[in-house]
């Protein structure tokens, strides 16, 4: 394809009912998946634990504050990554937060607090789980990119670097920030950054390929 209509084409003007209900369902499960971390107390992946830090020095609740970052982002996205812009991105963006604060309420009043370390371990591990799956079904949807996962992509686009390189240097950032103003950062950050990469190639291959396409 040529580059130049690759860099103009919205996401959303390639469009199937399959794949739309993909990115949707792959959404939703991925906000599951937060608020499963959330609930292992083990911290959350970078960008959510950055965002539930400052809802909580802002007092914004979490589902609101994290429309502002989304929105920033996607300014940067507009100007220079159009291509990954779709309705993916505006569902991602818009209701994420909505999902993740609804079912983290949900797991805290249903299952309590944990009480020791190796039933915070299960719910990072289930977390890995969910998250992959639907992440994978995200990202094989092609329904478009959310605002915070298009950053590293267009440095990779335009900077010429590695995309994994790109993606460690945004998490990182996102990490320094929530550690540095008092939010949880440990096990579930380190599993959620290293740990999707394997699941998500298993899922896409066995799962959503299958079944989107």
């Amino acid at each position: 394809m040529n580059t130049t209509e690759n860099t103009n084409k919205f996401a959303f003007m390639d469009f199937s009912v399959r794949r739309f209900i993909g990115a949707v369902l792959g959404i939703f499960i991925i906000g599951i998946g937060c608020a499963i971390f959330k609930q292992s107390m083990l911290g959350n992946d970078p960008i959510t634990a950055m965002n539930l830090r400052l809802s909580e020095i802002t007092r914004i609740p979490f589902a609101i504050w994290n429309l502002i970052p989304n929105l920033f982002f996607l300014i940067f996205q507009f100007m220079w990554g159009r291509k990954y812009i779709g309705l993916g991105t505006i569902i991602n963006g818009g209701f994420i937060g909505y999902v993740i604060s609804f079912f983290s309420n949900y797991l805290l009043a249903t299952f309590g607090a944990p009480e020791n370390f190796a039933i915070k371990i299960v719910w990072v591990l289930v977390g890995v789980v969910v998250t992959s799956l639907g992440v994978s079904f995200y990202q094989v949807s092609n329904m478009g990119i959310g605002p915070y996962d298009s950053i590293s992509l267009m440095m990779h686009d335009h900077l010429k670097l590695p995309y994994f390189g790109c993606r460690l240097f945004t998490d990182a950032i996102c990490t320094a920030i929530a550690f540095f103003t008092g939010g949880l950062i440990g096990l579930g950050t380190l599993a959620s950054t290293f740990g999707f990469g394997p699941v998500i190639a298993f899922f896409n291959k066995h799962v959503s390929e299958k079944w989107i396409y």
